[in-house]
């Protein structure tokens, strides 16, 4: 029987906008597609064709996000372990379900995750394992699309451009406009930005 891989990844923690996510994929091995690597090699044109295949040829897969009022609430640790959790819950019961052969669960990172001893952290998995890589084109492309989305939402920030991250643009777009309501208030850049402008401040983003 053909090996089953299953991965773990995520994408979005270091952005000052938007939901982290995180997702899992467990795929045989002789189904892996042509052009899976670590997301961050990856065009967006060539990423949005591979996860479309990934998720074609997958036995399971699954997207867990948490969003930024729940980072700011919970603290983005929490979070981020909240939905790896979900997700191995996830393929835990589908394993159960369909029967499909036992395997490790990797995790791309070196956090472990108590209670949960079945999932085996890996530095640098999106690398070396081809279903972590599979995870993280899918995690990489369903952040993308929350930000292209938020972007038409309030335009003026460049979330299709920078996806969140604390790009010198987003920086400048923060300070001169403050904050919109996807933005992570507890993050720094997004505290100070907010804090700049509370006295009097408009609400530019609108």
């Amino acid at each position: 029987m053909t090996k089953m891989l299953i991965g773990i990844d995520e994408a979005g923690m270091g952005t000052l906008a938007g939901p982290v996510v995180a997702s899992v994929v467990a795929i045989p091995e002789d189904q892996i597609p042509p052009g899976v690597r670590d997301s961050k090699k990856l065009t967006k044109d060539c990423r949005e064709e591979v996860a479309a295949l990934i998720m074609e040829q997958a036995f399971a897969y699954k997207t867990a996000t948490r969003s930024p009022d729940l980072i700011d609430k919970f603290g983005l640790s929490a979070c981020w372990k909240g939905a790896i959790v979900e997700l191995a819950i996830f393929i835990k019961a589908a394993r159960e379900l369909h029967g499909f052969p036992e395997a490790e669960i990797i995790l791309d990172g070196n956090r472990l995750i108590p209670g949960h001893p079945y999932v085996m952290p890996v530095v640098k998995a999106d690398v070396t394992h081809p279903a972590v890589s599979a995870a993280s084109i899918l995690a990489k492309y369903t952040q993308c699309c929350w930000m292209e989305d938020y972007h038409i939402e309030y335009p003026r920030y460049g979330f299709d451009r920078h996806n969140g991250y604390g790009t010198q643009e987003h920086i400048t777009r923060l300070k001169e406009l403050g904050p919109c309501p996807i933005h992570r208030r507890s993050f720094k850049p997004v505290k100070c930005a907010a804090h700049s402008l509370e006295c009097g401040s408009r609400q530019l983003w609108e």
